[in-house]
């Protein structure tokens, strides 16, 4: 088929302050022939309301109201709601570029096994500036698998899947996984068919106070790890991964186990043969997300311990290196130097952002 139909999954939770938008930049598609499924999941604000009103504007959208069930609930629930083989998702919050969608539908079309496709994108700041991030630098199907093994390589909201192309007993979102779904999912799909990135902004990403990373980081910290241990057993790599099940924040000795499995995926990456680069960036990418969290809920000496431990000292910005070897003799300095970090990295990001009416096309449109 030439121009297939596509179905938009949008789960909405108290978001009425952008759902408007979200809605609008999936309607001002280039592409066309699709369905929105806008689920409600129990919102306590205007949402719903906002929905019912985008549903009279055009008939396109199909909207769910129910009681709260929470997230994973809501994307299986829509799921099995949709009745096309391309099923895309899409947040609340967030604004889908004009070409997404077509961009998105054609990759499909060029290679009969893709089962999954994602895409870069940008970081919304405020309400009108839009700033682009590092976006992951692999394209070979066999390499998104290796980086799946360590993170989510796609970003929930980017991605587009192809029903046909991916077993019934995958395509389903896990709660045994909560706030981390997706890179459970994403991952099973690259195990058992090939996915892809678009090298290409094809959406703005908002993250905010309210944000899941932010309201859930200890829990989703937890579960991540406990995904990360889950992969390295099943590719058969040869580490102990106990001390990824620990209790968090890590302790001293727990960071300098973590540390120490650090260093052997290290050396793991030196002696494979397939996906090598990928490997190491995935162990890369293991290390700062530890190291993330360390800094921002551990303590200063578990996390010197850990730098100790991985020789990851000079892998860190120099101003947090600063910071944590302050935090040896002094807990307070340290909290404060990492704080006054923060503030300047948000300053610089800023800086760094467009308005978002020259960046991105259409978006006085959506306003």
């Amino acid at each position: 088929m030439v121009n297939p139909l596509v179905t938009v999954l949008l789960p909405v939770y108290n978001c009425e302050r952008y759902v408007r938008r979200a809605v609008k930049s999936i309607l001002h598609q280039s592409y066309s022939n699709m369905e929105i499924i806008a689920t409600d999941d129990g919102s306590t604000d205007r949402s719903r309301d906002v929905l019912r009103q985008c549903a009279k504007e055009d008939s396109r959208i199909r909207v769910i109201e129910r009681e709260n069930r929470g997230l994973i609930a809501t994307l299986n629930e829509g799921l099995g709601l949709a009745r096309t083989d391309l099923i895309a998702r899409m947040d609340s919050d967030d604004i889908a570029y004009p070409s997404r969608i077509a961009k998105q539908v054609a990759a499909f079309q060029n290679n009969p096994r893709l089962a999954l496709s994602g895409c870069y994108y940008d970081l919304i700041f405020s309400s009108d500036r839009v700033a682009p991030i590092r976006n992951v630098p692999f394209s070979d199907p066999e390499d998104l698998r290796i980086l799946s093994l360590f993170f989510c390589v796609q970003k929930h909201p980017t991605v587009m899947f192809r029903k046909s192309s991916i077993p019934a007993d995958v395509l389903h979102y896990d709660a045994d996984y909560p706030h981390a779904e997706d890179f459970d999912l994403f991952g099973r799909i690259a195990a058992v068919a090939d996915t892809a990135i678009i090298p290409e902004p094809l959406l703005a990403y908002r993250e905010h106070a309210g944000s899941v990373s932010n309201r859930h980081a200890d829990l989703q910290a937890r579960t991540h790890l406990r995904i990360v241990a889950r992969n390295l057993l099943a590719e058969g790599v040869p580490v102990d991964v106990s001390a990824l099940h620990g209790s968090l924040p890590p302790d001293p000795v727990q960071a300098g186990l973590m540390g120490r499995l650090i260093k052997d995926l290290e050396h793991e990456a030196l002696n494979r043969h397939n996906g090598k680069e990928a490997f190491r960036f995935g162990v890369a990418n293991l290390f700062i997300f530890i190291f993330a969290m360390l800094r921002q809920r551990g303590s200063p000496t578990a996390l010197a311990t850990y730098l100790d431990v991985t020789g990851g000292w000079e892998k860190i910005r120099r101003f947090d290196r600063i910071a944590a070897k302050a935090g040896r003799s002094n807990e307070s300095m340290a909290w404060m130097s990492f704080w006054l970090v923060d503030a300047m990295l948000a300053m610089q990001s800023r800086g760094n952002s467009t308005p978002a009416r020259k960046a991105v096309s259409g978006w006085q449109q959506l306003l």
